[in-house]
């Protein structure tokens, strides 16, 4: 079959054309195949992108929340069961779906939204704080937001923690920038200070803050912080608001930089007024210690050498020939015994070692019946008023030596007026003593916090300067001129054997408030023992005394009231051995409390374990109150102050054990 050659050009060409469209099919092919797996790739790329990202990522509908995507994060954080969870929505996790709302309008109007704090509910229904970034995106045809969240839960936590533990701590904190300006103080650090708003620190130099004194030292010290030198805490003064100064310690360290480079410097600050306080009141209570050991060992000392010449005093006025003269000047001797006595007594009131007769009582009515003596003597220009706390507790105590306490501070208040008019008030009250209150005035007796019966005396005088008010307490001090014996000094040795306080508070030109402050009684204290006398087959004594002028006085007139036998003993070691000897004739044992080796009550306890008959008599220089619990506690019949009448002796001789007339 013959063709035609132009219609085999045609199909030629129709082949060429043919060709040419499957490869350019086959090319477009080959890049389509290529566009998709660059698209497979890029979508590999960026889920492993999405899944290996270091924070929570959701992708959620704007309409109404449904959750199109959520990484590895977001699903461990939300508690979802995987990227595309199904039916799940946002919503469930805001507490309020108001804030959900919120943000979606925000994103329509700005785009995006860059650190914002959010609370929202993990997978457990637990609160997490977070730190939302989201935009707006188009995914899978859908208008979505896209969020990434940062969980700061814990270090919210921490920083609350951290919070807390400043503002609540008894010390200060405060933050110093390399320039040495404040960045930052806490609460604490502002009451030290006395400020009310932390603005009225921050942004000011240190040196504000401390005396010029100190700036040298200050630059020291944050050089040698930077050098890593650390030295530990030390002692500054630092200016409050109102100018005065006051004691505190600091310690502090250095921030740095991921570099290491110093970023700030961090401070800790403690007052040390209450510390300073405390060691000058452990210091004052050292010296009232010493005091009153040398105070009780002379008032001792004093009674017995009062008691030989009372006792010599009544021997010779009992013989009956005396002249009237001579009989007068023994008089006068006599007194001049008992006013030393009196002094004797008022030092052991001094040492707050004299044992107290204690009982409840009410402290109104003591002040009521101790004012009314003291209006009598007053000067007329001297106004005295009582205020009284309505409802009072009882107190437990020693009435008597609490009214002297009273007299003390009274007439402490009106020689304090120097003669000008004025008041003299004193209150009784409940008295609720705290930390804080601790810090005000002097505690020449240190307090406690509790509550307490007090006992305030309060003048109009011009006051006591600073500098002598840490000596207002001391024996034979004055501030006024004049002096009447031992005074406060005594008020405060019952005060401390009372486990009482004493506040002082006073200034130049504001007068002087005494505050005393008595533990609270609740009951009466269980009354004393008693060991009557038993009356034994012997006959003999055996005295105990180390003054020998003393013994050598009660020898003679124990024999010449017809006793017999006697025997006597320097100590208790020698009367302990002689007892030993003649216990079969020893019926009554005549002893002093204090001497030398062995004390009188010891060794009487030992002789009773021997011979439990014993009647004993102690004799004792200390107080009636000590006298009668050292009596009850170690089985004695009876007691004697010093110093006694020999009259005295011989009574209660008579009503333990009659005399053995010698035939």
């Amino acid at each position: 079959m013959g063709s035609d050659p132009q219609s085999v050009e045609a199909l030629t060409r129709v082949i060429e054309r043919l060709k040419w469209r499957i490869s350019t099919l086959e090319t477009a092919e080959l890049e389509c195949v290529r566009a998709v797996n660059a698209l497979q790739a890029s979508e590999a790329r960026f889920r492993r992108l999405l899944d290996d990202a270091g924070f929570p990522l959701t992708i959620s509908t704007t309409t109404d929340s449904t959750i199109l995507f959520a990484n590895p994060l977001a699903c461990r954080l939300f508690g979802l069961d995987g990227p595309n969870p199904n039916g799940r929505k946002m919503l469930e996790f805001y507490p309020d779906a108001a804030t959900r709302s919120d943000l979606v309008a925000f994103l329509a109007s700005t785009g995006t939204v860059r650190d914002w704090e959010a609370v929202l509910l993990d997978g457990r229904g637990q609160p997490r704080t977070l730190i939302v970034s989201a935009s707006l995106i188009t995914f899978d045809g859908q208008e979505a937001v896209l969020a990434t969240s940062n969980d700061i839960t814990e270090r919210r936590q921490t920083e609350a923690l951290f919070r807390t533990l400043v503002e609540s701590s008894p010390d200060g904190f405060g933050i110093i920038g390399m320039d040495q300006h404040l960045s930052y103080v806490s609460p604490r650090l502002l009451e030290f200070f006395g400020y009310a708003q932390p603005e009225a620190m921050l942004g000011r130099h240190l040196g504000e803050f401390i005396p010029p004194a100190f700036h040298g030292k200050a630059d020291e010290r944050l050089k040698a912080i930077l050098r890593g030198d650390y030295q530990g805490p030390s002692e500054w003064e630092g200016i409050r608001a109102d100018g005065s100064t006051f004691p505190l310690e600091i310690n502090g360290e250095v921030l740095r930089n991921p570099d290491g480079s110093p970023h700030i410097f961090f401070c800790i600050v403690r007052d040390l007024r209450n510390r300073k306080r405390m060691e000058r009141s452990m210091r004052w209570a050292e010296k009232l210690e010493s005091l009153g050991l040398m105070a009780g060992g002379i008032a001792h000392e004093l009674n017995n050498a009062f008691q030989v010449t009372q006792g010599h005093l009544e021997e010779a006025e009992a013989e009956g020939e005396l002249e009237p003269a001579l009989r007068e000047i023994l008089g006068k001797v006599g007194q001049g015994v008992a006013r030393a006595t009196s002094l004797a007594r008022e030092m052991l009131d001094n040492s707050g070692r004299n044992p107290r007769n204690e009982a409840t009582f009410g402290l109104n009515a003591l002040a009521d019946e101790g004012l009314a003596v003291w209006r009598e003597c007053l000067p007329s220009n001297v106004e005295l008023v009582l205020a009284q706390g309505m409802g009072l507790p009882r107190m437990l105590g020693d009435e008597g030596q609490i009214r002297k306490v009273l007299s003390a501070l009274v007439l402490n208040a009106v020689e304090a007026m120097e003669g000008a008019p004025g008041k003299v008030v004193v209150t009784t009250e409940c008295l609720t003593i705290t930390s804080e209150s601790l810090g005000e005035g002097f505690w020449p007796a240190p307090g406690r916090p509790g509550t307490f019966l007090a006992l305030v005396v309060q003048d109009q005088g011009p006051g006591i300067p600073p500098d002598r008010m840490e000596r207002v307490c001391d024996p034979f001090f004055t501030t006024k001129g004049h002096g009447r014996g031992l005074g406060l000094s005594a008020a405060l040795g019952i005060i401390r054997a009372h486990s009482a306080c004493l506040q002082i508070l006073s200034g130049p030109g504001r007068g002087t408030t005494f505050r005393a402050c008595f533990p609270v009684g609740t009951a009466e204290p269980a009354p004393l023992g008693h060991f009557p006398a038993k009356r034994v087959a012997a006959t003999g004594i055996l005295l105990v005394e180390d003054d020998d002028t003393f013994r050598d006085l009660l020898l003679r007139m124990l024999r010449k009231w017809g006793y017999s036998p006697i025997w006597d003993a320097r100590d208790g070691a020698d009367a302990l051995v002689c007892f030993q000897t003649h216990q079969e004739s020893i019926a009554l044992c005549l002893t002093d409390a204090t001497m030398p080796r062995m004390s009188g009550p010891e060794a009487f306890e030992a002789m009773r374990k021997l011979s439990p008959d014993l009647i004993g008599v102690l004799m004792t220089g200390y107080s009636e109150a000590f006298g009668k619990a050292t009596a009850a506690s170690f089985g004695f019949s009876g007691f004697l102050n010093k110093p006694f009448s020999l009259s005295a002796l011989m009574t209660k001789l008579e009503s333990v054990f009659p005399r053995n007339p010698e035939a």
